[in-house]
């Protein structure tokens, strides 16, 4: 319901979890699938900014 009312999928919880690390957690392995999924194609400026967090942590590596 919330992904269909456009809910962020980057959002945080305190724990700095998103939906889908709450749902891998709660062992929901088709709805994280799906919000992975969600994430990875989606054009959000948030997504611009997680992608640019793990090519900084690959430079690390």
């Amino acid at each position: 319901l919330l992904v269909k009312n456009n809910a962020d999928l980057f959002v945080e919880n305190e724990h700095r979890e998103t939906p889908c690390d709450c749902a891998e957690k709660q062992h929901h392995k088709e709805l994280a699938l799906s919000l992975e999924s969600q994430m990875v194609f989606s054009q959000d400026a948030g997504a611009q900014e997680i992608e640019a967090e793990y090519a900084a942590l690959d430079r690390r590596e």
